[in-house]
């Protein structure tokens, strides 16, 4: 059974085990630490994209939201 550690507010840590292994990134194949939070629709409406990415091929446009390369230019193209 793998074993990690995971981060807790305010500093403390946990040892966790049973973690399902993170899927590779999308981009570069390093392990991934988010998911595209662009808003799908059509018969996905109410789900998100959710390609894996690594925290460097991420783009964030809002705080806490994280968009994979085409989904991040749809929402440049939509602001104007």
């Amino acid at each position: 059974m793998a074993c990690g550690t995971l981060k807790l507010p305010g500093g403390g840590f946990a040892v966790v085990c049973g973690l399902p292994k993170p899927k590779p990134c999308c981009y570069c194949g390093k392990a991934s630490t988010k998911l595209c939070d662009f808003p799908l629709t059509g018969g996905k409406a109410g789900s998100t994209c959710d390609r894996p990415m690594c925290h460097r091929c991420t783009t964030h446009i809002e705080p806490d939201t994280d968009y994979c390369f085409p989904h991040a230019q749809e929402m440049k193209r939509r602001r104007g």
